[in-house]
Formats: C-alpha cells, structure tokens, sequence
C-alpha cells in the first residue's frame, strides 16, 4: 500500500518586500488597516442612522421616515458633489416633512374637521415637490388659515357629498336631503371572500356626518374613530355576513350592498333640516320655493 507523505509548508506573509513575499505588490498593512477603519465607521453609520431614526421618530411619531432606505441607497451610489448633496437634504427633509405634517394634522384635529375633497388637495400638495417645508412660520401660518376656515370647511364637506350623488336612484333627490339618500362605490368586493370600505368613502361619510355633530353642537370625533372609520371596522370584522347587516351611526344608519353601494338612512329630521338650509345657501335653485 502506497502512502502520500505530508510535509508542513511555513509561508512567509510579512508585508516588507523581498524576493520570498507571497504578495510581493500589495501594501497588507494598510488594507488591513483600511478594513479595520471601515467597519468602524460602518458601524458608526449605523448607530447615527439610528440616532436619527428616534429624532425623526420623536418629531412625526413614526419609526422611520418613508423612503429613506432608498434615499441611503441614492447616497452611497452617487457622486459628493456639492448639488449632489443639496438634493440628498431635499429628499431627506421632503420624506420627513410629510410625515411630520401628518402628525400635526392629525393631533390637531384638522384632518376631522376636512373634507374628501379638502384632504385629497392637502395629500396631492403634500406628496409634490412644492411640499411645504417644516418651519415654525410655515407651521404657525397654515393653521391659522386652517382655523379661520373651520366653518367653510365643514360645510363643504355636505357639499361635495350632495354634488356627488347619483341622482339615478328615486331616493336621492337633486334639490335637497330627504329621509335617505344611496352612496355608490362604497365597498370593495374581494371575489365574495370579504368586503372592504374604501378610503374615500369612508371619508365620504364622515363629510355627511360632520355637519350633523356640529349643528347639534356636540364635538366631532377624531377621524381615526369616526362614523367612517367605525364602518370600516364593522366591516372588515364582520366579513361577508356584515355586508347588508345595519350599521348605526349617531345621526343614521348605513346599510351596505354586495354591489358595493350602501344606504343612509337619517335618524334626526330636525338636522337634516338644517343641512338642507346649507345646501340651498350654496345652490339657491336647489330647494323648492316655501309655500
């Protein structure tokens, strides 16, 4: 039997230059101490980057600004040249800005008080490129513009949901507000496996129920608990069996359809009286002459 003898084999691997060196053109010293320095401020990056997610955290209430793994991505792919950096910082403060107005919207009550219309050219500016930036005189001077409309805000939103009714249905009436009008495209219909309330109709009825809370002089819910938002999560809870199953509000009910349509029925006369008192300041020909 033959065997294979085995002989250790000592490499000299010292970075100095020399007839022996394994690596005779590479300076191993200094790679190893670039290495050594990279991973370091590697790991430096990271515990900024995290420094700077609470910061943004604490000041928008969210765990990380939206599309800042991609904005990091664009950083390390790009030169460093000076315009290069000033944009960087716009999509930085553009993404955080976003968030941070959300916040303030919501913790100040204005989403609830704005329509679907209103919020929708609020999100379309928001998510432009002419996204206001965040400073305190910005702050301060869109809400006192937002707060010396409150009444024409809330108004509009019984507007816009009277403007956008399908006068198709006998129910709905072109001229005012009766006992009960119907809603299309309420419910998104998921091949019959579950139901869903889309967003703008969720916010469409929270534009028919604002006025109602406030014409009885009672404050309005949040929009994260509102007549919208409590539909939505009858729905969503409910699943296909809540579909047709009557929903109550404070100031009506709503019926939903597998078409995806869904019926409002009022349950205060005496507001929606009222109501109709600020449709017809909006449309004059819109109601009937008193007789």
């Amino acid at each position: 039997m033959n065997h294979t003898s085995t002989q250790a084999v000592s490499v000299d691997i010292t970075p100095h230059s020399g007839a022996g060196e394994v690596i005779p053109s590479l300076p191993v010293e200094r790679i190893v101490a670039q290495r050594n320095s990279g991973v370091t401020a590697f790991l430096e990056a990271i515990r900024l980057l995290r420094d700077a997610q609470k910061l943004i955290f604490d000041a928008s209430g969210r765990g990380w600004i939206s599309g800042m793994t991609e904005i990091i991505e664009r950083s390390l792919s790009a030169d460093r040249s000076t315009t290069r950096e000033a944009a960087l910082k716009r999509s930085i403060c553009r993404y955080a800005d976003r968030d941070i107005w959300t916040r303030l919207m919501n913790d100040t009550g204005m989403f609830t008080l704005m329509s679907e219309a209103q919020r929708k050219e609020w999100d379309t500016q928001l998510y432009s490129d002419d996204c206001p930036e965040i400073t305190l005189d910005n702050v301060i001077t869109t809400f006192r513009a937002l707060n010396a409309s409150k009444g024409e805000t809330f108004e509009q939103g019984v507007i816009d949901v009277f403007r956008n009714l399908s006068w198709d249905y006998k129910t709905n009436n072109p001229r005012f507000l009766g006992k009960r009008i119907i809603i299309d495209g309420v419910l998104d219909n998921h091949r019959g496996l579950y139901f869903s309330v889309r967003t703008y109709a969720q916010n469409r009825i929270d534009d028919l129920a604002r006025p109602f809370w406030i014409l009885d002089g009672k404050n309005i819910p949040d929009n994260r608990v509102s007549e919208g938002a409590n539909l939505s999560a009858f729905i969503s809870q409910g699943g296909a069996a809540s579909v047709g199953e009557v929903f109550t509000c404070e100031y009506f009910t709503v019926r939903t359809y597998k078409k995806g349509s869904a019926h409002v029925t009022f349950t205060r006369p005496d507001l929606v009286e009222k109501v109709n008192d600020i449709i017809a300041r909006h449309y004059p020909g819109a109601l009937p002459p008193v007789v």
